[in-house]
C-alpha cells in the first residue's frame, strides 16, 4: 500500500491534470485504482452492517454510495466541493 503523503500527492496531480511527465500520469492512476481496490471490501462490509442494524428497525431506509469517477476529479478540486468535503454525505430525514 502507498503512504497517505504518495496517495495525496498523485491525487492532487489527478485533481489539476498536472504532471511531470506521462510515467507519473501513468503512475497516478495506477495509485488512484489501489487505493479504490483496497478499500472496497471494507466499505462493502460496512454497508452490509449498516443494512442489518436498519433492517431491525421495520422502516424504509436508503444508503447511499457515492463514488467520484477519475474525471469527475480531474474536473473539481481535490477532496472539497460546493457541498462539503467529498467523502461526507449524509441522509438527514430518517429518524428511529
Amino acid at each position: 500500500m502507498h503512504s497517505k503523503t504518495k496517495i495525496d500527492n498523485e491525487g492532487q496531480a489527478l485533481a489539476k491534470g498536472q504532471f511531470k511527465s506521462e510515467d507519473q500520469e501513468i503512475e497516478s492512476e495506477l495509485i488512484f485504482d489501489d487505493y479504490r481496490r483496497a478499500h472496497l471490501q471494507p466499505l462493502t462490509a460496512a454497508t452490509y452492517i449498516v443494512q442489518n442494524w436498519l433492517g431491525q428497525f421495520n422502516k424504509r431506509y436508503y444508503i447511499a454510495q457515492r463514488r467520484k469517477r477519475r474525471p469527475q476529479i480531474r474536473a473539481s478540486s481535490f477532496g472539497a466541493s460546493k457541498n462539503g468535503p467529498a467523502s461526507a454525505k449524509y441522509i438527514n430525514d430518517w429518524k428511529l
